[in-house]
């Protein structure tokens, strides 16, 4: 009878601890009704937001990047871009043919945006983006003896990654800061004015900054130059958005002003014309008593710790700056029977991003690599082989989640621009694509199976958030 009880007592034991595992399994698998009731609800808040600001949660904000006509694309010499995405600075050189064909591959320097920067001031901020300008030109002192030589600044694409409304093609203010940042004193300002005074400061004046654009912007143009089947951008990195292409007659909130209606007069472009715009899909659904989302209880735990709670819900369950929270919270609540692990999991960060692709990357039998990986990285002895398992599957329906939201967000964007049985090209840029092991495959088996999408090639276009800068600087 003893030996009943003991046994019926482990069972028990064992059940309850893989309640938290069915739970999590519960919350992040999403059915497929579910995932179209998304979409459909997605394509209605693309419309309100092209209607009139503020009616939805989608801003769908106009990029002034305008679809130039292939055989008028003539573009050569020089061109920098300064690409902020985030907490991550590069600042780029490209030389470019009459046909804006690279004649050499950009150079580049990357930076680290200091923590202190991120709830500085404006000034401090832009000051210390001057400076690592500074620094790259100081290995092209060619260029600045050529503007000297034919008294012509070079242009500067700048690629501000942040929710930004734009005005003309070099005029932006900042909606709202993202990705950790509190940086003060950008109410009402122009960041492309407080780029070029923070150039300036740091000596260099044969730079001018003549266009801004988002990350997304940047990525479609940097390949859509080069194949015309392009249609939108994405990012799908430490931040989560898309653009695409639209017809400026379907943007009915927007009055053109004076210096784009005459743009469009001297470029012959009719009213069919196109213009990038840049959706943030990463607020969908972000207003007050919004439940489109199924947020479970780890979403919310990331949302209340984060700079802007309540907003970029979408983001939050997408982007790679979240998605190692995320799972640190699924591991606080599976492993509270297991002090060693579950006392870890209290510290905030704790499990990075990237060892979460690491641990995708483990297909050895009894998960070696995950025991020696979190050894290394977090100073846990996972010695329980179930409980390898179990780390790896966590990491599997995070990702996967953020995979399938994902594709259904560009399902409805191509389903809504009448494209999804056509040959089109989405041009994807962002370390969560190109590096998290299984995540190309599970986009595009939801854009398949889930949306009937099959025409559609997804590409990567590597740093084409810069890129795509210098280029828009360059055709402006």
């Amino acid at each position: 009878m003893q030996n009943r009880v003991s046994i019926l007592t482990s069972h028990l034991a064992d059940i309850d601890s893989l309640l938290p595992v069915l739970r999590a399994r519960q919350f992040f698998n999403l059915s497929d009704s579910y995932l179209r009731y998304i979409q459909l609800y997605m394509e209605g808040e693309m419309e309100k937001g092209l209607r009139q600001d503020g009616l939805g949660t989608l801003p769908m904000l106009p990029s002034y990047v305008l679809k130039p006509k292939r055989d008028q694309v003539n573009m050569s010499g020089v061109f920098y871009a300064i690409d902020m995405g985030g907490t991550n600075l590069r600042v780029l050189r490209i030389h470019v043919d009459g046909k804006g064909s690279s004649i050499a591959q950009p150079t580049q320097l990357a930076f680290e945006i200091p923590v202190r920067f991120l709830s500085a001031t404006a000034a401090e901020l832009f000051n210390f983006i001057g400076n690592c300008v500074a620094k790259f030109t100081r290995a092209h002192p060619d260029d600045h003896q050529e503007a000297l030589r034919s008294k012509k600044r070079i242009s500067v694409g700048f690629t501000f990654s942040f929710p930004t409304i734009q005005k003309g093609l070099a005029v932006g203010q900042l909606l709202n800061w993202t990705k950790g940042f509190k940086t003060t004193g950008m109410e009402g300002a122009n960041v492309v004015q407080l780029l070029q005074r923070g150039v300036e400061a740091n000596g260099i004046d044969f730079l001018q900054v003549v266009a801004l654009c988002n990350d997304t912007v940047g990525t479609l143009i940097a390949k859509y130059l080069f194949d015309p089947s392009v249609h939108i951008g994405c990012i799908l990195g430490t931040g989560s958005n898309a653009c695409y292409w639209e017809k400026v007659s379907n943007i009915k909130k927007y009055t053109l002003n004076d210096d784009l209606r005459k743009k469009l007069t001297e470029s012959e472009i009719d009213d069919s014309a196109e213009m990038v715009v840049n959706i943030e899909w990463g607020n969908l659904g972000s207003d007050a008593g919004n439940t489109i989302l199924k947020t479970t209880p780890y979403d919310k735990h990331v949302d209340n710790i984060s700079c802007n709670p309540g907003r970029q819900r979408l983001e939050k369950m997408i982007s790679g700056y979240y998605i190692g929270e995320l799972v640190r919270y699924v591991l606080r609540d599976v492993f509270r029977n297991n002090s060693q692990i579950w006392h870890k999991m209290q510290q905030k960060d704790c499990f990075p991003p990237v060892l979460v692709s690491r641990i995708l990357t483990d297909e050895s039998c009894k998960l070696r690599w995950i025991h020696l990986w979190m050894m290394e990285e977090l100073h846990i002895n996972v010695e329980d082989l179930e409980d390898r398992r179990i780390i790896k599957e966590v990491c599997v329906m995070v990702r996967n989640r953020s995979a399938t939201l994902a594709a259904t967000a560009l399902a409805a964007i191509l389903k809504r621009s009448r494209h999804c049985h056509e040959h089109v090209t989405i041009a994807i840029d962002g370390s969560v694509y190109e590096k998290m092991p299984g995540y190309k495959t599970k986009l595009s088996e939801t854009m398949r199976d889930v949306y009937g999408i099959k025409g559609v090639n997804l590409t990567l276009s590597k740093d084409g958030s810069g890129i795509g800068a210098a280029y828009i600087a360059a055709i402006s």
